[in-house]
């Protein structure tokens, strides 16, 4: 790779924008997305800001099974482990009774109108179910950097499923 390149490189890091790291690598504004991409192209540029991407993952422990893990908390949150509600009104339960599953799926806790009782904020579910989905091929062709076998494919699969209790 030449210097260039390598200063690409570095630069994709900070943004993950090829225009942008073009630009600051010294291309023209004018010619920069097209440069991205063509350096982007290339084999060993490809190559280094992959296995770049991979190290700083490596370093924040960030998996590929972590993220599905917490979709999957996400998806499968369930309102009635988190709180109660009737007559009475509504109430979060202690924080001690709660699963990490369930508190996972948790956005916000804020102090309801006027400043009386508490009002709880969950994740988008929705969102969260169609990534998986996605993830799992059920709605689109399986996607390209899924899991390679089936048997990987399914202990992913397993383990997401373990973690929708009943009443879900």
């Amino acid at each position: 790779m030449t210097r260039r390149e390598r200063r690409f490189v570095h630069e994709i890091a900070i943004d993950g924008d090829q225009k942008k790291a073009a630009i600051r690598t010294g291309y023209r504004a004018k010619s920069a997305a097209v440069a991205g991409a063509r350096l982007m192209a290339r084999p060993p540029v490809r190559y280094a800001v992959e296995r770049q991407a991979e190290a700083r993952m490596e370093r924040v422990g960030l998996t590929r099974e972590r993220v599905l893990l917490e979709y999957a908390r996400i998806a499968f949150g369930d309102l009635g482990r988190i709180a109660t509600w009737g007559e009475e009104g509504f109430a979060l339960r202690p924080p001690e009774a709660l699963e990490d599953d369930d508190a996972a799926a948790i956005m916000a806790l804020t102090a309801g109108a006027g400043g009386t009782g508490l009002r709880v904020r969950l994740h988008d579910k929705g969102f969260a179910l169609e990534a998986l989905a996605r993830y799992f091929g059920l709605l689109d062709p399986p996607a390209a950097e899924g899991p390679a076998d089936d048997a990987a494919r399914a202990t992913l699969m397993a383990r997401l499923l373990a973690l929708a209790k009943p009443g879900c």
